[in-house]
């Protein structure tokens, strides 16, 4: 009887077939090494500005060739339309917070692209498949110098390939010409002085030149370094595993016993809290007034921090719940979302009396970028309880995860919009002209956004007030670092202001 012949691979063979195709590892190498070497040229400048927009040009550019290598799946193009408008805020607005809300945005819309996100799975996905995808695309680029190092590339082949090229003849050459060389160019030296101190000359201006440059191994190192770097983002990007829309779901699931107590709890000490306070929490300039030792620093701003962190936790509460009752028996959804309702309901009162006591605040104190900043985190906040509602509602809308994200990118894209700084400098000089007092100091730490506001209100500065604060946005924000911290808004600052350099030239003297 016969029987079939099985060949069983040797371990070699079977690495060599798990092996990505080489064309696409070297078109990986050949990619990051161009980033690494563009990234050296361009993110090592600062303050950040048109730097920061061509390099994440670039980086879009090589993402896109990585997504046209598998076809298969449906490339997510807004995102990497976020990635360049954010780039570009880093290049039109001059305020370092922003900047850095704008930076932490690319990175993570870059960590969610290494988990190979398709338009359909990030638009119906839940917070608990993102986190897992974000954790795996994480991970993938952890290992992925390792990976693309050791087990992806066949170093035989490309061994094998400079062997059959005319490499060792060429080294062969030149080891047997050098010393050929050397000793001629000795002997011609000992017989023309001429010529000796041509070959003096020229050694002394290499070794000059080498001397001159050693920068050039500074580039050397960081182009390396962020040729790694590179690969980080383009091998998971490339190579990476898929996203995955499988649902994790919890080993636990509460019963209507459990739910209730813990979410009516809450909704007890809620209902405690705004019925005994009610007063406290909209009483205002009244209530500041007849409370011995109360003040606006204890009431507004104490007051607004600690309902900010109530109304970020009653979020996880919400979500957890959510993630808890997936699968659960009908009257115990039903319960959630009845509670879950009236603790939305309630909210709206902490929400209302936190901005209140902002508007209090600030026109008590001014305004401030910690303000400024909360006061949005709060109103971002505020959206996500309204697909919070829609989510209790109507169980199976399955855009909320997205929608939270999509409203994070666009509440930042609105900041760039907005101008911070400017506006900042805005109302506290609004409050100025009504008689009240105007912090200089805060204000000239402001970056050049705010210096067309500041000439706006010129007429009501005296000259010393209006000179300092231009004079020291301009040091503190106008450094000459060459055109790659070019920035729109510290460009139209100096052209509105033609005295600045002048100002700047007196103060320094």
């Amino acid at each position: 009887m016969d029987t079939a012949c099985t060949i069983t691979p040797t371990p070699a063979e079977k690495s060599t077939e798990e092996r990505p195709p080489q064309d696409v590892i070297h078109w990986i190498l050949g990619v990051s090494l161009a980033l690494g070497i563009a990234a050296d040229g361009l993110l090592r400048s600062t303050p950040f500005g048109i730097n920061v927009a061509l390099f994440a040009g670039l980086l879009c550019l090589a993402l896109t060739g990585g997504w046209r290598r598998h076809r298969e799946q449906t490339p997510c193009w807004h995102l990497l339309a976020l990635v360049l408008l954010l780039a570009l805020g880093v290049a039109w607005r001059d305020c370092p917070v922003l900047h850095g809300l704008n930076l932490s945005a690319i990175l993570t819309l870059l960590v969610l692209l290494t988990a190979r996100p398709t338009r359909h799975g990030l638009n119906t996905t839940t917070l608990a498949a993102l986190g897992r995808n974000m954790f795996c695309g994480i991970t993938q680029a952890s290992y992925s110098p390792i990976s693309l190092f050791g087990r992806e590339t066949d170093w035989q082949q490309a061994s094998q390939k400079i062997q059959t090229n005319n490499t060792r003849r060429v080294l062969r050459g030149l080891g047997l010409a050098l010393p050929l060389l050397l000793v001629f160019t000795l002997l011609f030296m000992a017989a023309d002085a001429v010529f000796t101190h041509i070959v003096e000359t020229t050694g002394e201006r290499v070794a000059d030149l080498m001397l001159e440059n050693q920068y050039l191994a500074k580039h050397i190192v960081w182009s390396l370094v962020f040729f790694i770097l590179a690969i980080f983002i383009v091998r998971p990007v490339t190579l990476g595993n898929r996203w995955e829309q499988t649902e994790v779901t919890p080993s636990w699931r509460p019963g209507t016993i459990e739910l209730g107590i813990v979410i009516g709890s809450v909704l007890l000490l809620f209902l405690a809290f705004i019925a005994v306070q009610f007063r406290y929490l909209f009483g205002g300039d009244e209530l500041v007034q007849t409370i011995p030792g109360l003040t606006y620093a204890t009431y507004a701003r104490k007051g607004f921090f600690a309902l900010l962190c109530v109304v970020f936790l009653v979020h996880l509460v919400l979500l957890a719940g959510a993630w808890l009752a997936q699968g659960a028996d009908p009257h115990t959804a039903r319960l959630y979302r009845v509670l879950g309702l009236a603790l939305v309901i309630l909210t709206g009162f902490v929400f209302a009396s936190a901005f209140f006591r902002m508007h209090l605040y600030v026109d008590a104190y001014g305004l401030t970028r910690l303000r400024f900043y909360a006061v949005a985190i709060l109103l971002w906040l505020a959206v996500v309880f309204a697909m919070l509602v829609v989510r209790l509602l109507y169980p199976r809308w399955s855009c909320f995860t997205s929608g939270t994200l999509y409203s994070a990118l666009a509440l930042l894209l609105l900041l760039n919009l907005a101008n911070p700084d400017g506006l900042i400098a805005r109302v506290n000089l609004r409050r100025f002209t009504q008689g009240k007092d105007l912090d200089t100091e805060y204000l000239q730490k402001l970056s050049t956004d705010a210096i067309p506001v500041i000439l706006d209100y010129e007429a009501h500065l005296s000259t010393e007030d209006h000179d300092a604060l231009l004079a020291y946005i301009v040091i503190n924000r106008t450094a000459d670092s060459g055109w790659r911290s070019w920035n729109l808004s510290r460009t139209r600052a100096l052209r509105q202001a033609p005295d600045l350099a002048e100002i700047q030239r007196l103060l320094e003297n």
